[in-house]
């Protein structure tokens, strides 16, 4: 009868669905293919990374522009933000006069960011501080250490990193409200939610703290991820080890100061901020 017919001969046979399913997964690759330039590139991810949409590049320069390796390197602003959102240290590098001869000064100081503006603080007295705020020019530096690469040749031996070169120009941040606002965002970049719990800086120690702003002008991103490349030579001898060792920061169990009561609770803001140091690494 008609009813079994139609049983018998459905409405598509199974060579019309599996020519269906490969023509759909060749248009994919095409596309896929097609629009990989306009494909965006991967980046680190850091829990205190603030621009999320943030697309647009450094224009390479003969300042920031990456001659070693320069497969590794990335302009891309996103990236440049991820890397000094997560770390805290950075190293500030200048030329100053010093009996009446340059010499280059690298100082290692902490740090905080609102958008493309680095903030700096330190001591009125501080001669690193007193040139930064005559207005020259700066390079600030933040790297991550990630693993160790161990070859079978210690030529081949390597490093895992992750690196931003900053330059700018530094300026003295004058006005107070502004000063307080850097600072705020320095506090929070290294102990976030310790401004709205501890005692705020006072008058006196206002008077006696300096406030440097460094806009980014030019900046850059380095890093190095996977395993060895070892020569076939020396993988076929298998003469050691060869492999990585993976390395991050953690922060272990808070100690109170010695005039707390044993009671006294750990801030909430503390415990979410350990979580800021147990980063994994694929």
């Amino acid at each position: 009868n008609k009813s079994g017919k139609m049983m018998e001969e459905p409405f598509l046979s199974s060579a019309s669905v599996l020519f269906i399913g490969l023509s759909l997964g060749f248009l994919i690759a095409w596309t896929l293919s097609r629009d990989k330039r306009r494909l965006p590139k991967p980046i680190i991810v850091s829990p205190f990374i603030k621009e999320a949409n943030v697309s647009d590049e450094y224009e390479q320069t003969t300042t920031n522009k990456v001659r070693r390796i320069p497969k590794r390197a990335d302009y891309d602003k996103k990236s440049v933000y991820a890397i000094l959102d997560a770390k805290m240290l950075c190293h500030v590098g200048i030329v100053d006069t010093i009996d009446g001869q340059e010499v280059p000064v690298v100082i290692p100081m902490l740090y905080g960011r609102k958008k493309d503006t680095l903030y700096l603080h330190g001591h009125v007295s501080m001669g690193l501080h007193q040139k930064l705020q005559e207005g020259v020019k700066v390079c600030v530096t933040v790297s991550s250490l990630d693993a160790l690469v161990y070859a079978h040749s210690l030529f081949h031996s390597s490093v895992n990193y992750r690196s931003a070169v900053c330059f700018g120009t530094a300026k003295r941040v004058e006005d107070k409200a502004k000063q307080v606002k850097a600072l705020k965002t320095i506090v929070e970049h290294s102990m976030p939610g310790r401004w709205d719990d501890a005692r705020l800086p006072n008058s006196a120690e206002m008077s006696s703290t300096g406030v440097i702003k460094l806009k980014i002008d030019y900046a850059s991103a380095k890093s190095r991820t996977g395993p060895s490349s070892d020569d076939k030579e020396d993988e076929e001898k298998l003469a050691c080890w060869a492999g990585i060792l993976p390395i991050i920061e953690v922060a272990v169990a808070p100690v109170p100061a010695s005039h707390l009561p044993e009671d006294f609770p750990v801030p909430a803001y503390l415990s979410e901020h350990q979580k800021f140091f147990r980063i994994k690494f694929k």
